[in-house]
């Protein structure tokens, strides 16, 4: 609070309270810090994206997909912002949307990933194995091999296990 009363005109002391505030499931003062960070700074992506993960904890997806649309408009490439507008996009059933979300992702892992997981969600497991081969290559990690492995294993892929092994081999 003295950091807010002392830097009144700033947004990232709202910020910071809001983060305290989510960190001890207090959602309300958590709201309230983030609105006023918003208020300040109308710009402010810090306070955007954590009234978009407000809404998203008090399960209320169309003011999530507000704010995410907000930050998009202040940052076209923010990636919390297209990943969170295509996990909603998949959560609606529509892969096209969701898609042409990730598209916009400019980091090949990030994007390749997030293409997996919603081809995955859609039952289409050859195209999610490709996207976390693509993925894996381009950011090598253990959560992505398996992912790769699940993925073409559940496509009916002969050696569906190459990225573990891969993995395994080199670690």
């Amino acid at each position: 609070q003295r950091l807010a009363d002392a830097v009144p005109n700033a947004a990232w002391p709202q910020n910071l309270r809001g983060m305290i505030a989510l960190r001890t499931s207090d959602i309300a003062g958590a709201r309230a810090a983030y609105a006023r960070a918003a208020q300040i700074e109308p710009r402010d992506t810090t306070a955007l994206v954590n009234l978009a993960r407000v809404a998203f904890a008090e399960g209320n997806k169309p003011e999530a997909e507000q704010h995410l649309q907000r930050l998009l408009v202040v940052a076209p490439d923010d990636p919390i912002a297209l990943g969170g507008l295509a996990q909603l996009a998949a959560e609606r059933h529509d892969s096209a949307t969701a898609l042409s979300y990730i598209a916009r992702i400019k980091d090949p892992a990030t994007r390749y990933s997030a293409e997996g997981s919603v081809q995955a969600s859609g039952g289409h497991f050859d195209a999610a194995a490709d996207a976390y081969s693509k993925a894996y290559e381009a950011a090598p990690n253990a959560e992505l091999a398996v992912r790769a492995y699940n993925t073409a294993s559940r496509a009916g892929r002969p050696k569906p296990e190459a990225a573990l092994e891969k993995w395994v081999t080199g670690h």
